[in-house]
């Protein structure tokens, strides 16, 4: 199977990329109680303001949805 890959290009600086830099799976190792946890987080494009260009960037959770997941992870543990 194959992905469409989307091409875009900045016809001021030359700058161009596609959207193959955010495919995959990109972990961080957590530690909870000495046990390590693997979490995949999203990525998605975003403006860098220290090289002021488009880059791949993490799509973190808002602070209520890193409440909630908090709160179903507790309960599941329980």
């Amino acid at each position: 199977m194959s992905l469409p890959v989307e091409r875009f290009f900045c016809d001021s600086c030359n700058y161009e990329s596609s959207n193959t830099v955010i495919w995959g799976h990109f972990l961080y190792i957590l530690e909870n109680n000495g046990e390590d946890i693997y979490e995949n987080i999203n990525r998605t494009y975003g403006w860098c303001y220290e090289c002021d260009r488009i880059c791949p960037i993490e799509d973190l959770f808002s602070i209520d949805e890193l409440v909630k997941e908090k709160k179903a992870t507790n309960r599941a543990v329980q």
